[in-house]
């Protein structure tokens, strides 16, 4: 990406109380001099639309079918209740990609992640929402938990995507947003730089979870922004199940194939 998306200067609705036709033109001045761009393509965004433009939502789409029932993989060969994608053992018992991580998909994960876009989380956490009310495995879950961040990298970040786009499910779904529930108790490696073997054994017991934390018994939305080997949502699930928790169910924008 070669610019980011500026906000444009806030024009009160009476322009200062000029009058409605001054501020339309106020309006009209700052929309020339300050136009809303998209965060993905970098065009001018239409009245209409909202953060993203039109052609750059319509690029975000669900994984292609036909998706593993496990781990949500595209394009799933099913071979003995598992498909290729799925890690041995699972320790989750259902995942789902909201999205197929696509370069539109990609690129709103970036902005977010890495550029501090935290205003793009409601748009993911929209489609995350679109599963939990198709997807009949994810029916009422107890508790969301998101994928947490070791402290150090919180402090560079200065956030959690994971938890941002949590905090925007916890208000469509009123399901209770349960953050101490799990803890990431050593930093790691960035996953987008290692292999397969490498992602298993740089989050093996990065994790933790007190049995104090409430998940006993319970059944567990995990959230994160994207999966692609599954590493880090399977640590997870298990940490979570020998906590107590009876039933882990990730949810991710983004699932790579």
């Amino acid at each position: 990406m070669t610019a980011t998306p500026q906000a444009a200067p806030a024009v009160a609705s009476d322009a200062m109380g000029l009058g409605p036709r001054v501020a339309d033109m106020a309006r009209a001045c700052v929309e020339f001099f300050f136009p809303r761009l998209c965060h993905v393509c970098l065009n001018r965004l239409a009245p209409s639309d909202e953060i993203i433009c039109d052609r750059c939502r319509a690029d975000l789409v669900p994984p292609r079918g036909p998706v593993c029932p496990w781990c949500g993989a595209g394009d799933a060969k099913i071979e003995d209740e598992r498909c290729r994608a799925c890690p041995k053992p699972r320790h989750f018992d259902a995942a789902r990609g909201a999205v197929a991580y696509t370069d539109t998909a990609r690129a709103l994960v970036h902005e977010l992640k890495f550029a501090g876009h935290v205003e793009l989380a409601p748009v993911m956490a929209r489609r995350c929402y679109r599963v939990l009310e198709d997807d009949w495995a994810f029916e009422a879950p107890d508790m969301i938990v998101p994928v947490p961040l070791h402290e150090t990298r919180f402090q560079l970040r200065g956030f959690n995507q994971a938890m941002e786009i949590a905090k925007e499910l916890e208000r469509l779904t009123r399901i209770p947003l349960n953050p101490q529930a799990l803890e990431r108790v050593r930093p790691t490696q960035a996953q987008s730089s290692l292999g397969p073997n490498e992602r298993r054994g740089n989050v093996r017991g990065a994790f933790f979870s007190d049995r104090n934390a409430d998940v006993a018994a319970r059944d567990i939305l995990l959230v994160d922004d994207v999966m692609t080997s599954s590493a880090t949502i399977n640590e997870c699930a298990r940490v979570l199940k020998e906590a107590g928790a009876a039933r882990v169910l990730a949810l991710v924008f983004a699932r790579a194939a």
